[in-house]
């Protein structure tokens, strides 16, 4: 009879898995793990494909408030070779007002100093620059981006009150189609109006002319003689013989 030990081995023979229950258990297994592991890849790249940066067709980065620019008007009419030169008239008073402005966002009653704008800075901005930006006022005078927005603001502002003080003259050479009418008219009082040589021509009283002859010296109207008085006095001996001949 088979003792206790020998029923035992019997047992856990029996409860061992057989070579085909082996193999099945193997391919699922292996189907279980192929299974996973597509699954972690298709994970995998999804998440990287949405961690990628994206990349913009564009050029230019859309991000944030468009940058400040505006046009100039006044590009090419003022500045140091111009008529007008680089600090004309009309504009000495709104320029120096617009840069004595408050221009460093201080609450009424707090400490420190405001310095003003340079005029001379904001001439140079308006002889220099088509488009007003304030790349283009850093790069010109060499500021900083925030201080730079700060001449670009005080063109802007005072803008329309340069365009309002132009002189006739600038408003018919800048020939703007806002300003058509007033050309018109302009050009109306050019041609009605005779010329400036013309105008200033105005013959010399009598008085003017006594005044001219003592100045000049009575040799300088001697017949025969040009005007020499202006750079050397000749003496009453010297024209006396000349006269005589001319006379005789």
């Amino acid at each position: 009879m088979p003792t206790s030990n020998q029923a035992e081995v019997t047992g856990q023979r029996r409860n061992l898995l057989s070579a085909g229950e082996i193999q099945e258990l193997s391919q699922r297994c292996k189907a279980n793990a192929d299974r996973l592991i597509a699954q972690r890849l298709s994970h995998n790249e999804s998440k990287s494909a949405r961690s990628a940066p994206r990349i913009s067709n564009t050029t230019t980065d859309r991000r944030g408030r468009p940058p400040k620019q505006f046009q100039n008007p006044f590009f090419g009419f003022l500045g140091a070779t111009s008529a007008f030169e680089r600090y004309p008239r009309f504009s000495a008073d709104i320029i120096e007002g617009i840069a004595r402005l408050d221009w460093h966002d201080r609450s009424i009653g707090q400490g420190g100093s405001s310095k003003p704008l340079s005029v001379r800075s904001l001439m140079l901005i308006l002889e220099n620059l088509e488009v007003i930006t304030s790349r283009d006022v850093g790069s010109l005078l060499n500021l900083k981006a925030r201080h730079a927005q700060r001449y670009v603001k005080a063109v802007e502002l005072a803008m329309p009150y340069l365009m309002k003080s132009r002189p006739p003259s600038l408003i018919y050479e800048m020939d703007l189609p806002a300003d058509e009418l007033v050309n018109t008219a302009h050009q109306s009082n050019r041609l009605q109006s005779p010329p400036v040589i013309e105008s200033q021509a105005v013959p010399p009283t009598h008085e003017e002319l006594r005044i001219l002859r003592t100045a000049l010296g009575d040799d300088a109207f001697v017949q025969g003689y040009l005007i020499n008085a202006a750079y050397y006095k000749e003496t009453t001996e010297d024209i006396t013989t000349p006269c005589t001949e001319i006379a005789a």
